[in-house]
């Protein structure tokens, strides 16, 4: 992957209250298609995920977390 088509996304979440959930989010978001990292904080009611450009968007990483509950 080159620089140009690296993406960061920083997000708040909203409704994290324990580490498990910090956990489950982060896994979830990790094996999204496109996705190179993802670190969640729960503390923060954070997201940082940096992936393929054009592979990832706001959108999908806001869909799946609410999948999650």
């Amino acid at each position: 992957m080159s620089a140009q088509g690296k993406k960061v996304l920083c997000l708040s979440i909203g409704g994290m209250s324990c580490i498990a959930c910090q956990a489950k989010i982060q896994s979830a978001l990790g094996k999204l298609p496109g996705v190179t990292s993802a670190e969640v904080s729960w503390e923060n009611g954070t997201a940082r995920i940096e992936g393929e450009g054009e592979k990832i968007s706001t959108g999908k990483i806001t869909k799946e977390i609410e999948s999650l509950g």
